[in-house]
């Protein structure tokens, strides 16, 4: 288990975070929600630099080695770039940088090539990663996030730059994984109706602090999704997963109460 106690961070005079008191099990994806600017990757930065006051405990041990700490972090950040004249599988394989010596075991390599595979990416392996696009290059950032065997998966925004199919992919990839690994998987979205098929539990940041969290089905709301977001939807049910259909940005003095949820 992952816990953070009363954690608050500010930039300047600005607070970011206020007491900020989360548990994260092994096994589930918490989808980490709320407006611009609320802090979410914010939060993912902390864990993964351990904080400066150390409000972290992971397994119930804390540690004051942030190389020890990181050694259990896969990371992926909102953002891909690089200037290297890598290919895409030599990408991926810096993954396990640990592990790798002048030469590359076969097990090592069968992993990158068949994490490429399940991603449905393995045409990219030869083609140098500058060629490749913003989607392109968040599904190699993932693979190679995978091939650290972490124990802890933060990604910043994964699906940001991928189109439909390749964002079901990926998050269907993470569930798999998550599951399988027994691993605490820690994901910013935006896009509700994603967090609602693909992660377990929701934790809403606005006016930084934790507004809600829990299991995703308990915490969205239309009430929430009024507060945080500022639009009018309505709200669908749909093989007991919520789903939302926007209707607009929200004058909060017209909302229409009368919206509700809709069993399909």
């Amino acid at each position: 288990m992952l816990k953070i106690n009363n954690l608050s961070i500010k930039k300047g005079n600005k607070t970011i975070l206020n007491n900020i008191n989360l548990e994260f099990k092994s096994g589930k994806i918490y989808a980490i929600l709320g407006a611009n600017g609320v802090g979410k990757s914010t939060l993912l930065d902390a864990i993964f630099q351990l904080d400066k006051k150390h409000n972290m405990t992971y397994r119930n041990t804390n540690s004051d080695n942030l190389k020890k700490w990181q050694s259990n972090i896969g990371y992926m950040l909102q953002s891909f770039h690089t200037h290297t004249n890598l290919s895409a599988l030599e990408v991926v394989l810096l993954g396990a940088y640990n592990e790798l010596g002048l030469k590359v075991s076969d097990e090592i390599l069968n992993k990158a090539v068949n994490v490429l595979k399940e991603f449905k990416i393995s045409h990219l392996a030869n083609i140098n990663i500058k060629d490749l696009s913003g989607g392109q290059r968040q599904m190699i950032a993932f693979a190679q996030v995978l091939l650290k065997n972490p124990s802890i998966l933060l990604l910043d925004e994964p699906v940001s730059a991928l189109d439909i199919k390749h964002q079901c992919i990926l998050l269907e990839a993470l569930k798999k994984i998550t599951i399988e690994n027994d691993l605490i998987s820690i994901v910013v979205l935006h896009d509700l109706n994603l967090a609602s098929l693909y992660c377990d539990e929701a934790i809403f940041l606005h006016n930084n602090k934790v507004y809600k969290n829990g299991k995703i089905n308990d915490v969205i709301t239309l009430d929430l999704i009024r507060e945080i977001y500022e639009i009018k939807a309505n709200l669908s049910i749909v093989e007991n997963k919520k789903f939302i259909q926007i209707l607009g940005s929200l004058n909060k003095e017209n909302y229409d109460n009368s919206n509700q949820a809709v069993n399909i």
